[in-house]
């Protein structure tokens, strides 16, 4: 009579066993598949542009030759402009703005922040416009110039 209590039971303990391993494998799929770790600063997206803010405390402040280079740099670094990740001056007439997105690479976005020069009433004759690839620099520290503009 013992022995046939213990097969009594045994349906419902494989059934049991069955479910709470079934529950298990689910929560953790779920998680595996859900969460997003998160990602390391400096990361870049080429989904959405301004998805990660880039962290300049550690770069050295770029130098501004006038009050109007500071705007110009300044409009660039802002969210106003959605395409520049970053914008930096390396010398009075280079402008150097760091882009995520590869396609990028047409003198389109070149003429528009020559546009945006001349907006701020700043003599753009002469100003060159590099369009750089941020990131082939932040992941293997090679500067990779995907346009190169001459203002006129």
């Amino acid at each position: 009579m013992a022995r046939f209590n213990g097969l009594k039971f045994a349906p419902q303990s494989l059934t049991f066993i069955l479910l709470s391993l079934l529950l298990s494998t689910q929560a953790s799929a779920t998680a595996f598949f859900i969460d997003e770790p998160k990602k390391p600063s400096g990361y870049y997206s080429n989904d959405d542009v301004r998805s990660e803010k880039i962290d300049n405390s550690k770069q050295q402040p770029g130098k501004n030759y006038s009050r109007k280079h500071s705007k110009v740099a300044g409009y660039l670094n802002s969210n106003q402009d959605p395409v520049a990740a970053e914008a930096k001056w390396e010398s009075e007439k280079i402008l150097r703005v760091g882009v995520i997105r590869r396609s990028l690479a047409d003198e389109a976005y070149a003429n528009r922040v020559c546009d945006l020069m001349s907006a701020y009433q700043m003599p753009n004759q002469g100003m060159t416009v590099r369009i750089i690839y941020l990131p082939n620099l932040v992941a293997f520290h090679r500067l990779e110039t995907l346009v190169e503009h001459q203002c006129a």
